[in-house]
């Protein structure tokens, strides 16, 4: 594979990873402060809101910040006029969410006298800025800005636990005060992308024949994908909120925020993957790509199941360190969303490399399959186990997609896949069911455990090792 590539990726995601790590950091604290200062009940509510303003973000989205990316980053006719259209599309359908999340919030109510809708002001707020907010996070990495993408991640991380720290020691920590707090970081988020974003350039109006048409042709499989996207991270906190009290959420929530940390670092990967594989196949290069991919699968494989291994052996004393004590329960959940984050991650490998030769109808089909399968699975596993229910139908809804978008590659010959990628995988799992069987939690067995991890995976650390040594990379 030709190395320039290779070079490019590794140094378009340290930017935005440590932008993310940091953020990620910051963000943390935030997390750490609300399970100190707010009830169980106030913080499963939080997390209720949170979830309704993405999903009607979600649903009013269409799946348009992806074409942008798509159409920024390549060098077709429309890039100069892809935004307008596109804003326009997406001011029609979030006016038509809001009338419909009106309607819906009237007669609907959520489990066990959780009280969601006394801050409906708020979720609507936070679903338009949040919206644009996200809107325009994708302009940035279309445009490969990702050193202001990194500037905006981390200055809206640092301010949510400034204000936060300042409310706590001048005032109290309330439910109220903390969407407060939501609501000016997402429209600080909002200024300084504007400030970042060279709209002179891309903001221009001229009518195209067939450009509406186009950009919905691109994007409607991609709606469903994430529809399915939403299934995989959220849909679980909703169906424990309609079955179980909102302290459940809670404890679900927190299980989540490592998952959904490490989902945001391996996002730094993605941002970059995508234009370049996207440049790749716009190019015909389909040995490059291909190339591309595996060496993807391998390296992302190998790294998240070596670094989920640990934090589930340490899944425990991470809870308490990072949350509290009285969510102890959450390290249970939080091991099989592991699981499922790192089986996701090699799926959306393979899921992005096929919207980026241009079969955005093909996630489609596999949306629709995986996200009935998890609706459906959520509901049952949920009524009959709980929380954990709701982690394990994640697991198996990862892979419901994985093998989908396996299948996908192979049947349109984009690249010929070396499957050895899922040994990491498969080795952690064993492990998982393994721990959860006979119920070890002995530091003896545990270091014994990736011990032989390790050497079960020796061949492939010391390949990538090797060839990451003879890039003989520079500094960004």
């Amino acid at each position: 594979m030709d190395k320039t590539i290779i070079k490019n990726i590794i140094k378009g995601t340290s930017s935005t990873t440590i932008s993310t790590v940091t953020s990620t950091f910051f963000n943390f604290l935030s997390i750490y402060l609300f399970t100190h200062y707010i009830t169980k009940d106030e913080f499963g509510i939080y997390a209720l809101i949170i979830v309704i303003s993405s999903l009607l973000n979600l649903i009013s989205g269409l799946g348009l910040e992806i074409s942008v990316v798509k159409y920024l980053s390549d060098e077709s006719n429309y890039k100069e006029f892809i935004l307008i259209p596109v804003l326009i599309i997406k001011i029609i359908f979030m006016s038509f969410v809001i009338i419909i999340f009106l309607l819906f919030s009237r007669y609907y109510s959520f489990g066990n006298e959780i009280n969601v809708w006394d801050y409906k002001t708020f979720i609507l707020v936070l679903f338009i800025l949040g919206n644009f907010r996200d809107f325009f996070y994708r302009v940035l990495q279309g445009l490969n800005i990702f050193n202001h993408y990194a500037k905006i991640q981390i200055s809206s991380a640092i301010i949510r636990v400034l204000f936060l720290i300042s409310i706590i020691f001048f005032y109290k920590l309330t439910l109220s005060n903390i969407l407060l707090v939501e609501v000016i970081v997402v429209s600080n988020t909002l200024l300084l992308q504007f400030f970042y974003i060279p709209f002179k350039s891309i903001l221009k109006y001229q009518k195209k024949s067939g450009m509406t048409k186009d950009i919905l042709k691109f994007t409607s499989p991609l709606y469903a994908n994430n529809l399915m996207t939403f299934a995989y991270d959220r849909v679980g906190l909703l169906i424990i909120g309609m079955f179980m009290s909102a302290s459940n959420v809670a404890i679900y929530n927190v299980s989540e925020k490592i998952p959904q940390a490490l989902s945001g670092i391996y996002n730094s990967f993605i941002i970059v993957f995508f234009p370049n594989i996207s440049t790749l196949f716009s190019k015909r290069d389909h040995k490059n790509a291909s190339d591309l991919m595996n060496h993807s699968l391998q390296i992302i494989s190998l790294f998240l199941s070596f670094l989920i291994l640990i934090i589930i052996f340490l899944k425990d004393i991470i809870i308490k360190l990072l949350f509290s004590i009285t969510y102890a329960n959450s390290a249970i959940p939080l091991a099989f969303l592991l699981i499922g984050f790192v089986v996701r991650s090699l799926s959306n490998i393979l899921g992005y490399s096929i919207v980026s030769a241009g079969y955005s109808k093909i996630t489609m089909k596999v949306s629709l399959i995986s996200m009935s399968f998890g609706l459906l699975s959520t509901f049952i596993l949920v009524w009959q186990f709980g929380y954990i229910g709701a982690a394990l139908s994640v697991v198996m809804l990862n892979l419901v997609s994985l093998f989908q978008n396996s299948y996908y590659v192979f049947k349109l010959k984009l690249a010929v896949i070396k499957h050895s990628y899922l040994k990491p995988i498969y080795t952690v799992i064993g492990i998982v069911l393994f721990i959860a069987i006979f119920n070890i939690n002995n530091v003896f067995i545990n270091i014994s455990i990736f011990i032989l991890f390790i050497i079960f995976n020796y061949n492939t650390i010391i390949r990538y090792i090797y060839h990451f040594k003879s890039l003989k990379l520079k500094n960004p």
